[in-house]
């Protein structure tokens, strides 16, 4: 993926799924700052090219991340991104339920172990 991204930066396709690949794979293996930084990279893209398709939820997976990282220092930040999803485009149920576990994790309602619950027999029934 690394050598993906640098052989084809303008291929933003190409580079936005081994940006997503890349944090899924840094965040299973634990590597918080790894796994952020390829979520971020996906973010700042959807941000600056609005008009040209989004790509991956990355303010899910951050959230996501920093949920099942236990990163309770960025709970706040979590919190923003989440607010910043439109529940609209939650169209797959399992990515609402998702969202409604996050959310509950950040109000003290749901526990982090439940977010990896989920999120693991969600990737293995996908």
């Amino acid at each position: 993926m690394k050598l993906m991204i640098e052989l084809f930066p303008k291929t933003y396709f190409d580079t936005m799924t081994g940006h997503s690949i890349l944090g899924a794979y840094y965040r299973s293996i634990s590597e918080y700052d790894n796994a952020m930084f390829h979520f971020s990279k996906i973010l700042d893209y959807n941000n600056f090219n609005v008009s040209n398709g989004k790509y991956c939820m990355p303010e899910m997976q951050i959230a996501l991340t920093i949920i099942v990282l236990n990163r309770i220092d960025k709970y706040e930040y979590a919190r923003t991104l989440l607010n910043s999803v439109n529940v609209k485009t939650l169209f797959v149920k399992q990515h609402m339920d998702l969202y409604t576990l996050m959310n509950g994790v950040l109000n003290g309602s749901r526990s982090t172990s439940e977010v990896a619950a989920f999120y693991k027999n969600m990737n293995l029934n996908n």
